[in-house]
């Protein structure tokens, strides 16, 4: 078996603390032997990342804050790599931008989501069609998104006599 095939054997039963040393010992290995802007290259980093952010959430993990790092540090090279080898548009450029502006709106930088977010909607919309399924998850990402971020500003509000009504009492003024 492979040191990649033994990695994902561990990811797809979320022992990420195993597979992590394996992908990054993959990783190297393929750097080294076909460069940093290799096409699997970009994909197993992009897949080290994602372990890396799976981790993160798992309770297993002891540096839940140091493996989200990494994943977003992982992501945003990926990214930069993904735009200059495939180009803004091409489907594996906009799967990494959606990762990494996930991975922001985890850690609350909602600007920087949102901006992704919404570039990720519209290039997937052109790209790939409106109806394609990997659009329809930017849509419902971006309006989670913006869900949150009203729920915040609404929280930020100063308290009023109106904005603590209900709605059926307004209808009964």
């Amino acid at each position: 078996m492979s040191v990649f095939a033994a990695a994902d054997e561990f990811y797809s039963n979320d022992e990420y603390d195993r597979a992590i040393p394996l992908y990054e010992t993959h990783l190297q290995q393929q750097q080294e032997s076909l460069g940093s802007f290799n096409v699997e290259n970009i994909s197993d980093m992009s897949r080290l990342a994602s372990c890396y952010f799976n981790s993160s959430n798992s309770n297993s993990s002891t540096n839940k804050k140091e493996d989200l790092d990494k994943a977003i540090a992982l992501n945003e090279e990926c990214f930069m790599k993904a735009k200059l080898v495939y180009g803004d548009c091409h489907p594996s450029t906009l799967s990494t931008m959606y990762g990494l502006a996930c991975d922001y709106a985890t850690i609350g930088d909602y600007a920087k989501a949102l901006s992704l977010h919404e570039y990720c909607f519209a290039k997937r919309s052109k790209v790939l069609e409106v109806s394609h399924r990997d659009t329809l998850i930017s849509n419902a990402a971006l309006c989670e998104l913006k869900s949150k971020m009203a729920e915040i500003d609404e929280k930020k509000k100063p308290e009023t006599p109106y904005n603590k009504m209900k709605t059926r009492d307004l209808i009964e003024l």
